[in-house]
């Protein structure tokens, strides 16, 4: 009768009480199983973790910038700042040949990485992470503001090398790299540019009138172009002048230079008119070609840069006209580009006429007004200039050496988190993650583990109840075999 019960409860209806029932049942079982389970996987993955085997092992460290125009993104001199010339080819072998390293340079380049670090509360500001574009030493928001770093981190994937350096080996070896750049840069920076004086002492004398005016005026520019690099809140203490002082001294320079010019043209002053003439025409295909190519080339292209941005990020408004949002900084800085282009194009425009002018009046004239009266008073013109141009340079020179001397100390390049050694471990999400796996497959083989249980009781019990039965009806044989 017993064993009729237990077949028929197989064949019994599922329903959710009896689901219920068999989990309860199934629990004690189950939970053994899954304790010892995650007991063996926190054994296995804390040793993997222990001795490194889980993720990459690397060398991390921080360095930052101190000197003027780091927030800009400069060097000391003013252009672009070259994180990378951190890891160098020079910089590397250097250090490769002291410490006997047996891997090649181009193998440590390629594992070392350098990454702009952004403060939170720049970080904070983003909208929209996806639209933030991370460049060699500035970020572009997704506003299209830079933001130019002046910290950096460092990693060095030394267990990815074609020899993998020992974690001391790599530490010393990074530190050492820093080292060697740092004092590279104190060396590059701290010995200031200057300026040649040679032009304005004795070059002039071999140019025509003409000539000397568009190379004086080249000059300028560059030494103008110089100064508007510079911090305007340095003030020499030698000479108690800040760059913007001689940047107004120098405008004062280029007006001289002018009223040079229109006196020269005025009064076709020349040394040799057939030179001139020659120059001159070959001036005016020069800027011809100038302005062609800024006309079909740069401003064409930033026509079309500016057209396909319009496309990609503007919106279609209710009358279906295109709706352009003109506060975009990335709209505003391809706008400020073909300002900046049409303005160049204007100046080659007012040089190209200024020149066909100038040619023409040397070509009409008659030579009479090419005395040497005008010409030594040319000449004085000149003179003044060139002794007022090399007592600029002499000024800019000494309060470049000066500046170069206080903006840049031991500290320029400083390290603020040192080397340590770091390993990619999974995150607690990832690590949670794991273990509900690891929980759930556990815990169903714990169902499984009381089900084979169950099923070999019941097996048991069977074949007691069979043999009982059997055991029985030998007995009722027996019984009637006597009678």
């Amino acid at each position: 009768m017993q064993n009729n019960n237990i077949v028929n409860e197989e064949y019994n209806e599922i329903t959710f009480s009896s689901i219920g029932r068999f989990l309860k049942k199934s629990f004690p079982i189950a939970l053994i199983v899954v304790v010892c389970c995650c007991l063996l996987f926190s054994i296995v993955f804390g040793s993997m973790v222990l001795f490194g085997k889980v993720e990459n092992q690397y060398i991390s460290m921080q360095i930052s910038y101190t000197h003027a125009g780091i927030e800009s993104g400069k060097d000391p001199t003013g252009e672009t700042l070259n994180v990378n010339e951190i890891k160098s080819l020079n910089t590397v072998n250097n250090i490769i040949d002291k410490m006997s390293v047996e891997n090649d340079a181009q193998n440590i380049m390629s594992n070392i990485f350098i990454t702009p670090v952004i403060p939170a509360n720049v970080i904070n500001q983003v909208k929209d992470i996806s639209k933030v574009t991370v460049n060699t030493n500035s970020v572009i928001l997704d506003d299209g503001t830079t933001y130019y770093a002046s910290k950096y981190q460092i990693v060095f994937n030394y267990t990815k090398l074609a020899e993998p350096l020992s974690e001391k080996n790599a530490i010393i070896f990074i530190n050492s790299l820093i080292e060697e750049y740092k004092n590279n840069f104190l060396e590059k920076y701290s010995v200031a540019i200057e300026f040649s004086k040679t032009f304005f002492t004795d070059d002039f004398q071999r140019l025509d009138y003409v000539n000397y005016y568009s190379y004086a005026n080249d000059q300028i520019k560059k030494l103008d172009s110089f100064l508007q690099k510079q911090n305007i809140t340095f003030r020499s203490p030698s000479l108690a002048k800040t760059f913007t002082d001689v940047q107004e001294s120098l405008l004062m320079q280029k007006t001289l230079l002018n009223s040079f010019s229109t006196f020269v043209i005025v009064n076709s002053l020349t040394k040799d008119v057939d030179s001139v003439i020659g120059e001159l025409q070959q001036s005016i295909t020069n800027y011809e070609m100038a302005i062609k190519a800024q006309e079909t080339v740069y401003i064409a292209g930033l026509k079309e840069q500016l057209e396909n941005y319009k496309k990609a990020d503007s919106t279609v408004g209710a009358d279906g006209n295109i709706i352009v949002n003109e506060q975009d900084k990335t709209y505003q800085q391809l706008q400020l580009k073909l300002e900046a282009a049409y303005k160049e194009l204007s100046d080659l425009n007012f040089e190209l006429e200024k020149t066909k002018d100038t040619l023409s009046k040397y070509q009409m004239g008659d030579g009479s007004k090419n005395t040497a009266e005008n010409r030594a008073k040319a000449d004085s013109m000149i003179n003044i200039i060139n002794n007022n141009m090399v007592l600029m340079i002499n000024d800019i020179n000494a309060m470049n050496a000066e500046f170069a001397l206080s903006s840049l100390n031991s500290n320029s390049v400083k390290i603020t988190i040192p080397a340590t050694s770091m390993t990619d471990k999974p995150s607690t999400t990832r690590i949670i993650l794991m273990y509900a796996i690891v929980i759930i497959i556990s815990y169903v083989l714990g169902l499984l583990v009381y089900q084979c249980v169950k099923i070999s009781k019941k097996n048991k019990l069977v074949r007691a109840e069979s043999l009982n039965t059997s055991e029985t009806s030998e007995s009722k044989a027996e019984d009637n075999k006597q009678e």
